[in-house]
């Protein structure tokens, strides 16, 4: 069962990009792309560098990352794409903290 709260909204974002967090990228998506190169093509993700400019996933050897290792630091970051095929689905809420 999902938990209820009550909160102020700071913003709501209609079809939000998603930036993978850490520990996703580095248990679950890394092991993933590196059994298959064509992972984050085929879960329709895309990798953008820290200008959010496209960069080609299968030009990347994902098995040279570890841990702390992962692209990321390097300059590039996986995420989902804005829209309902996106891993998020189609709207991002922020709430007020500690409210």
């Amino acid at each position: 069962m999902t938990p209820a709260f009550k909160s102020r909204i700071i913003y709501f974002e209609v079809n939000p990009t998603w930036t993978m967090p850490p520990t996703i990228l580095t248990e679950d998506v890394l092991p993933a792309a590196m059994r298959n190169r064509r992972y984050l093509q085929d879960k329709n993700m895309r990798v953008i560098d820290h200008q959010s400019h496209a960069v080609d996933p299968t030009g990347i050897d994902w098995s040279r990352y570890r841990g702390s290792d992962f692209p990321c630091h390097a300059g590039v970051f996986p995420s989902a794409p804005p829209g309902g095929a996106g891993a998020i689905g189609t709207a991002g809420i922020a709430a007020a903290k500690n409210e």
